[in-house]
């Protein structure tokens, strides 16, 4: 339903930017306008969706790192490009316009994954606090996932984010470089409910059934 939602949205502010593109020509017509150029106005919107598209993409599965979400504007910027020499100024016009919506919809994914995201201070995580912190948890775990990886679990208690990484291996220095970067993307999803972190990996065997400590959240990658 939520994605819906947000999908919905990327329609709805393509629409926005097809009147934005009609508004522009009607206050600065053209002198003159083929079937061509007016075909790359609107397939502009089909390239401003996608990039919406791709926004949320990276949004919801890889992670919120600052860098990928100029991916959308990459996009815009290298289509509206290559019509400057054909239409200088409106290209440009058209960019600008790109920008502004592009940032407009990746404020509220931002803001919309916050609103979700905030979980009670309380010792005790409630079911609902321990549902948000495993989606944030399985997301950040698919993009540092390495393949000796047989389960996670990860428990807040006091601002403190306490994560154990099971592996089937001996630990290495990347095993716990992974578990470091899961850390830092569940904090950037929880600024004001993580504070601290405590960073564990533990090897276990196929061969027999260790008393494996759980916590607030557990998630199996393999079975052990």
């Amino acid at each position: 339903m939520r994605v819906i939602l947000l999908i919905i949205l990327n329609i709805i502010i393509c629409v926005i930017f097809l009147l934005g593109i009609d508004l522009i020509n009607w206050v600065c017509p053209l002198a003159k306008q083929d079937v061509a150029i007016g075909i790359t106005f609107r397939f502009g919107a089909v390239v401003l969706f996608v990039s919406l598209l791709i926004a949320l993409l990276i949004n919801l599965l890889l992670s919120r790192r600052k860098i990928y979400f100029f991916i959308p504007y990459l996009i815009c910027f290298a289509y509206w490009i290559s019509g400057v020499q054909a239409m200088p100024y409106r290209s440009w016009a058209y960019m600008f316009l790109s920008f502004v919506l592009i940032g407009v919809y990746e404020w509220f994914l931002i803001r919309y994954n916050k609103r979700g995201n905030r979980f009670s201070d309380s010792k005790r995580m409630e079911k609902n606090d321990k549902d948000t912190l495993k989606w944030s948890a399985q997301r950040a775990i698919e993009s540092n996932l390495r393949p000796n990886v047989v389960a996670v679990t990860l428990g807040v208690n006091n601002k403190l984010l306490h994560i154990i990484a099971y592996v089937n291996s001996l630990p290495v220095e990347e095993d716990y470089e992974m578990v470091n970067d899961i850390a830092g993307e569940i904090i950037c999803d929880f600024p004001d409910q993580i504070h601290r972190t405590k960073e564990e990996c533990i090897q276990v065997n196929y061969n027999d059934t260790p008393n494996i400590k759980k916590l607030d959240v557990w998630i199996t990658i393999k079975e052990i």
